[in-house]
């Protein structure tokens, strides 16, 4: 059975509060306080590296690397084999990226988990975001930067894989046309509502019945942070309490991080032996719910507590937004 034996969270130094961003455009608030903010010379890859080095820890016997990133740094183009070859891997690893939708992380990993079932041995998924929002954008107030990873192994302690649930919609809750430069976004309501906390439930409840679990015996919810309010929607609907979602103030601390979002909610989780849990990643009218046993909890990422804050002006210049 596939099991998650490593779990990372990698975040830039830098970050901006939502407040100074709305003292320049207005409008309400987004249920995100800070949001974390790349360094000039990041982007995706950048990130990816160092969260697959910090996962990997000096180990070179992986059969696949799956990236995630909706964010990439060419609209054409595959950057998987750099980060690849940035990590020490041979030629001959198996290469994949995910992207489309902030499910991109949560499909990566399960997809790992797939393939440790079949023919592969060990998978290191890495997901990333370093988004370069339109200023005065929904989008701006929200978007996050950082990368998450976890090391997926067919034998060893950590979180074993017991049943899987999915829920795809034929619904357009945001979305970016070939010639826009912003992500355009549907009602709020309906985001949340519809989108994201009907069709995660549909998903969490799926792989619950899989596993013939039931939602009191939850001992965490892992969650995509789209801001800091939907997943708490998500957990209610689901039954359970506040105490049962994982990281609850990750989307208000750090922001959208879309396809790095459940991945890295999962690295900072407080886990324990024997606990069940399910790690849910939506995006874009499909969710993914994956349910796992705690055989020996890995060693949850370490976050640095400071962080430099921008004013609006820098904030434009780090997310390559200045003219």
């Amino acid at each position: 059975m596939a099991h998650v034996t490593t779990r990372e969270l990698v975040l830039p130094g830098y970050r901006v509060s939502t407040g100074t961003i709305r003292d320049q455009w207005g409008g309400g608030a987004s249920g995100v306080q800070h949001k974390t903010v790349q360094a000039k010379d990041d982007d995706p890859t950048t990130l990816a590296t160092r969260a697959g080095r910090a996962a990997l820890d000096g180990r070179t016997d992986v059969d696949a690397v799956f990236f995630a990133t909706t964010t990439p740094v060419y609209e054409y183009g595959s950057v998987t084999p750099f980060l690849a070859d940035s990590l020490g891997l041979d030629d001959d690893t198996h290469v994949q990226t995910f992207g489309e939708s902030a499910r991109a992380g949560t499909a990566a990993l399960r997809a790992a988990g797939n393939a440790v079932d079949g023919d592969s041995d060990t998978v290191l998924v890495v997901a990333a975001e370093a988004p370069s929002p339109a200023p005065r954008s929904d989008w701006e107030k929200v978007a996050g930067a950082g990368a998450s990873a976890a090391l997926v192994e067919s034998d060893g302690e950590g979180l074993e894989r017991v049943a899987a649930g999915t829920c795809a919609r034929p619904l357009l809750d945001e979305w970016q046309a070939p010639d826009s430069d912003t992500l355009s976004t549907a009602d709020d309501r309906f985001a949340r509502n519809i989108g994201y906390v009907e069709t995660s439930q549909q998903a969490i409840e799926r792989a619950l019945d899989a596993a013939d679990w039931s939602a009191e015996s939850l001992d965490a919810l892992v969650a995509t942070h789209p801001n800091g309010k939907f997943a708490g929607r998500l957990a209610g609907a689901v039954g359970v309490g506040d105490d049962v979602l994982a990281t609850p103030a990750f989307g208000r601390e750090y922001g959208n991080l879309r396809a790095a979002s459940a991945l890295g909610s999962l690295a900072l989780a407080d886990l324990t032996a024997g606990d069940r849990l399910v790690v849910a990643g939506y995006g874009v009218g499909t969710a993914d719910a994956l349910a796992y046993e705690v055989s020996e909890p890995p060693a949850a990422a370490s976050v640095a507590d400071e962080s430099t804050d921008l004013d609006y002006v820098d904030y434009l210049d780090h997310v390559d937004q200045l003219e």
